[in-house]
């Protein structure tokens, strides 16, 4: 039988060589994979609503050509128009939204003793955030597409814009903003975050430290 006694270190108590393994380590650990998994149920709501296709090469990549001609030559404030027509209720809902009942004086309208609290969807006012999936990256892959609606946001989409483009501009979107967000997972700072957060403890040298 023996006796190993070890000094466990805070980051910040570490050197800056140790500091530096401790976050090469962290990084290793980095897990991404349910940004992509996340992403990728946000395109299969999309490929749902318009009818376009996963790109033969990546799902990140979009396929719109075998769709319908009426809709592929269709430009502009055109365009514009038959999306409104034909997606518009399903890329916005009504905002939600709370109320006490105007009859909360009378008995039938409280339980345990309290007002009852009535919630719904308006069906005047609407919002976009997180419309496919509830997730933030129906955001980014819809921008496009919102921003195109908005015409005084992008007038310059009016004078060209076609589906195939504009579907191209969202996955393009959508790209840039996962991988930004993986990255970023990665940078130093964010690690060092992690690191403080947790609580871990190392050896002298920056060797993470698990008690057994």
């Amino acid at each position: 039988m023996r006796v190993i006694e070890i000094v466990a270190y805070k980051f910040d108590e570490l050197s800056e060589k140790a500091k530096q393994k401790a976050i090469n380590q962290e990084r290793e650990n980095v897990d991404t994979a349910f940004i992509y998994d996340d992403a990728h149920k946000t395109v299969e709501a999309f490929h749902e609503i318009f009818g376009t296709k996963e790109g033969r090469n990546s799902w990140l990549d979009v396929r719109a050509s075998h769709l319908d001609d009426n809709l592929m030559n269709l430009k502009g404030l055109r365009l514009r128009t038959y999306i409104l027509n034909n997606f518009g209720s399903q890329l916005q809902k009504g905002k939600y939204y709370s109320l006490w009942s105007k009859t909360e004086m009378s008995y039938k309208h409280y339980k345990d003793g309290y007002p009852v609290l009535k919630s719904k969807h308006s069906k005047v006012l609407f919002e976009r955030e997180c419309v496919l999936t509830g997730m933030c990256y129906d955001d980014s892959l819809l921008q496009p597409i919102y921003e195109f609606l908005d015409w005084k946001l992008r007038p310059d989409y009016n004078t060209y814009m076609d589906f195939e483009t504009l579907v191209g501009d969202c996955f393009a979107s959508l790209t840039k903003d996962v991988e930004s967000e993986a990255e970023a997972r990665s940078e130093e700072a964010a690690l060092i975050e992690t690191i403080t957060s947790n609580g871990y403890e190392f050896t002298e040298d920056g060797e993470i430290y698990n008690e057994q």
